[in-house]
């Protein structure tokens, strides 16, 4: 197997990309601020890690859950369009 020396042509971030990244750093935030009421057991981080944070990582998901319903719907485009060259 050759390699080449060259590296691949960097792509720009699609606008789902961008989606799925700020879905990460969402639910990573999400996180940490739910962690934060475990290692600071006082009222206030709990609350704000069960309420800012369920918000944040509920938010999260739902914005992944976009992504792959958009990604899905472009798959079955791109099968169908290929089952209808085909004939």
């Amino acid at each position: 197997m050759k390699f080449s020396a060259h590296p691949a042509p960097h792509l720009p971030p699609t606008r789902r990309d961008r989606v799925l990244r700020v879905a990460c750093v969402l639910a990573l935030l999400g996180l940490a601020l739910m962690i934060w009421g475990i290692f600071v057991p006082t009222p206030m981080p709990i609350l704000i890690g069960l309420s800012v944070g369920q918000a944040m990582g509920t938010s999260s998901f739902v914005l992944y859950l976009i992504v792959l319903a958009t990604d899905l719907g472009i798959r079955k485009k791109l099968v169908r369009a290929g089952r209808t060259e085909k004939s």
